[in-house]
């Protein structure tokens, strides 16, 4: 598993870059969180209830 993990990763498919990257477009456009960006405070405070 440990090995295939890295292959991915040198490969660029890192679901966890993946998802970073994808954040980071978001927030370029609405810094503020105050339009899109609000979407991502909703799944931030909807992951914690499932905590």
């Amino acid at each position: 598993m440990f090995e295939r993990s890295s292959r991915q990763s040198r490969q660029g498919h890192d679901p966890c870059r993946q998802i970073i990257v994808s954040k980071l477009e978001i927030l370029k456009t609405d810094p503020t969180e105050k339009h899109f960006g609000v979407v991502l405070e909703y799944g931030h405070t909807f992951a914690h209830a499932i905590e």
